[in-house]
């Protein structure tokens, strides 16, 4: 599973019962992300991108991590179709693809 980092400022939230609920949340979150995930250090800087360089970075660690797929909304990476033959899809093809696979087909 390849995700992007996250964070919140604390500034920005502004009632104090909410603020501990989306804390918890958050914390429970990474938690749960950290139990599937692994860190990765891209080996080389990747161009391929030209609309959204900062997608390039989704490529780098993609490779770095040797992920089987990338799962974006992120119509620049779509319009990619594949990277190092890395398929990108959406979530609803990657979701039809486990399934495929789960049924053996």
């Amino acid at each position: 599973m390849l995700a992007s980092g996250y964070s919140f400022h604390h500034r920005q939230i502004r009632r104090p019962r909410a603020n501990l609920l989306l804390i918890a949340h958050l914390v429970e979150a990474r938690e749960q992300m950290n139990t599937v995930a692994r860190k990765v250090t891209p080996a080389e800087a990747i161009y391929v991108v030209k609309e959204d360089p900062a997608d390039d970075r989704i490529l780098e660690c993609a490779e770095a991590a040797r992920s089987d797929y990338i799962v974006t909304g992120d119509d620049d990476l779509l319009r990619v179709e594949t990277f190092r033959d890395i398929p990108i899809v959406k979530v609803a093809n990657f979701l039809e693809l486990a399934a495929k696979h789960a049924r053996g087909l």
